[in-house]
């Protein structure tokens, strides 16, 4: 959900410690949009990067604009160039294209069954996408990590520059490099 932001939300994030960008700056600045999702939590002396708010945990902060796509527990810390996986595209299909599977290209389909008007594919709707990645508290990720949707990172692990993370992530675990 977006909400633009007044003095009573200035006033709501500093009151309960929440920081954009530098702690102590002003932030947001009023007239700017935050990105919220109604469900997502915020504790207290946490640093978001950009107008983009996750649930995050107290003394968190994070480098890295992801509305929605995570959620992070305490004391943890997120470089900047993080990403998440967006749907995996079938490599089953005779194409990997979307227009075989996301529901918003339905309506361009081509390839129809000669019984019926409905594509022979099944289609995804965005809303049942895999969960978010979950990332525990004293997470250390850093610059420009890539992150399967719905992978877990337990708490105390370290996550190296440039990994690409497509299985959970055991607690007190370093992974650094190619896949893991």
């Amino acid at each position: 959900m977006l909400v633009k932001a007044n003095q009573a939300v200035i006033d709501l994030l500093t009151q309960h410690h929440i920081y954009g960008n530098f702690f102590g700056l002003s932030w947001p600045k009023i007239g700017e949009v935050l990105d919220v999702n109604s469900n997502s939590e915020y504790e207290p002396y946490t640093l978001f990067s950009g107008n983009k708010l996750f649930s995050m945990g107290a003394f968190s902060f994070s480098w890295s604009p992801l509305t929605n796509l995570c959620s992070m527990g305490r004391y943890g810390s997120i470089a900047s160039g993080l990403n998440i996986f967006g749907p995996l595209h079938p490599y089953d299909r005779f194409t990997t294209s979307t227009v075989t599977f996301m529901s918003q290209y339905k309506d361009f389909c081509i390839f129809k069954n000669s019984r019926t008007e409905d594509c022979e594919f099944e289609y995804v709707n965005s809303n049942d996408l895999p969960p978010k990645a979950d990332i525990g508290n004293d997470v250390w990720i850093g610059g420009n990590v890539t992150l399967k949707r719905g992978v877990k990172i337990g708490d105390g692990a370290v996550v190296a520059n440039h990994a690409v993370v497509t299985k959970d992530v055991d607690p007190y675990t370093i992974v650094g490099g190619g896949t893991r």
